[in-house]
């Protein structure tokens, strides 16, 4: 089993109940730290973001598990104390894990799109998509150096724990599976009013 199919088997359990519980939907989260680590050195902003946010959510849930069973309670309890716009809370957390893993989504997308995809070319497709729109210019120049320098093709592969044919199966089930589980998050965080448009 690859990296890939490890997230999209954590997937049923984040989409089980009305809403996505935290701890699955953290769970879950977890298991794209590997990927992003598969995918080289070059990618180390992103894993640094990812896992630092995970923690955040983490640490919250930990205060009171009986308060935030659902992935949205942790927006829920910010907003009510006027605390969901803050650069430190669980609310921009959520949204930029969201993000991230929305383009890791992307990125495998455009990879198993085609053979002749580069991985350059598919994670700066997937970055112009995603991240781009709230990246401010020193944040862009830091991703334009760092995907300069990706690992080739067939080295993802191998690091992602599989053949070419195996990992294409993975990859179609990990876009089927996760795709609707960012979705759900990103529609709450819409409604909410907090898919704030700030750039960093």
């Amino acid at each position: 089993m690859g990296r890939l199919a490890e997230i999209t088997m954590r997937v049923p359990a984040a989409m089980a109940g009305a809403e996505p519980g935290a701890e699955a939907f953290l769970a879950c989260a977890e298991a794209v730290v590997p990927v992003v680590k598969a995918l080289g050195v070059a990618l180390m902003p992103v894993q640094v973001d990812v896992g630092g946010n995970i923690e955040r959510l983490q640490q919250r849930h930990a205060k009171d598990p009986g308060q935030f069973v659902s992935v949205f309670d942790f927006v829920r309890a910010e907003k009510a104390a006027g605390e969901h716009a803050s650069n430190l809370g669980c609310t921009k957390g959520l949204l930029w894990l969201i993000r991230a893993m929305r383009f890791l989504e992307e990125l495998i997308r455009r990879v198993f799109a085609s053979r002749e995809v580069s991985t350059y070319d598919a994670a700066t497709a997937a970055y112009d998509v995603v991240l781009k729109p709230y990246h401010g210019w020193v944040t862009y120049g830091v991703f334009q150096a760092a995907l300069a320098v990706l690992p080739y093709r067939e080295d993802v592969i191998e690091a992602l724990g599989g053949g070419e044919e195996a990992l294409a199966e993975e990859a179609a089930a990990f876009l089927e599976g996760l795709g609707p589980l960012l979705d759900r998050v990103h529609t709450f965080l819409e409604s909410e009013g907090c898919n704030f448009p700030d750039t960093v």
